[in-house]
């Protein structure tokens, strides 16, 4: 297995300017980068990503929790979002609750033992459920799709799965928390 001190040795740099690349950090002349990129590549070292987001404190794992994959436009909906998801650097989970709200809850439970960033949901329980609303998530981002749950949780969001309506309830919520970058697929 390749290490951060072997690329170092091959391209003669120091250490810490190979994992300044490597971690896309740090202030590194661009010549090095291409070399230090380089010589990683011949070498074959592929970066941990797991690995890295633990050295970092941060766990970018997102739990996907839909009521199962038969249906396109859940299995459909699973797709786009792990193929964004990946594509910015978080590590998709898919869990299936067979619509039945043990099993989501159970889900939940064994989810957040496991330290997520974020669980995105099309749950099965109704609006007079309080399992979401005496939750404690911590820092874990609770998003719900297509179902709306009543809740005023301060870590739960809800956009409508409709393509008549996401675009207005997607822009309000961006509105009131003024973001500056979205990214939206469909």
């Amino acid at each position: 297995m390749v290490t951060i001190k072997d690329i170092a040795k091959a391209a003669g740099v120091s250490h810490g300017t190979v994992s300044n690349v490597l971690n896309k950090r740090g202030n590194v002349s661009a010549k090095k980068i291409a070399l230090v990129e380089k010589v990683a590549l011949e070498m074959g070292y592929n970066l941990n990503k797991s690995a890295q987001q633990l050295r970092k404190g941060a766990i970018n794992k997102v739990s996907i929790i839909i009521p199962n994959n038969e249906i396109k436009r859940y299995r459909d909906f699973y797709i786009s979002i792990s193929e964004i998801l990946e594509s910015n650097g978080f590590i998709p989970n898919l869990y299936i609750s067979d619509n039945i709200t043990s099993k989501e809850k159970e889900i939940i439970e064994n989810v957040l033992s496991n330290r997520v960033h974020s669980i995105v949901i099309m749950s099965s329980l109704n609006k007079e459920d309080d399992f979401y609303k005496n939750k404690s998530f911590g820092n874990t981002k609770l998003i719900f799709i297509e179902r709306e749950i009543a809740t005023n949780h301060k870590f739960a969001n809800f956009f409508s799965y409709d393509p008549l309506t996401i675009g207005e309830d997607l822009g309000a919520y961006v509105k009131q928390c003024n973001y500056s970058n979205v990214i939206y697929f469909s």
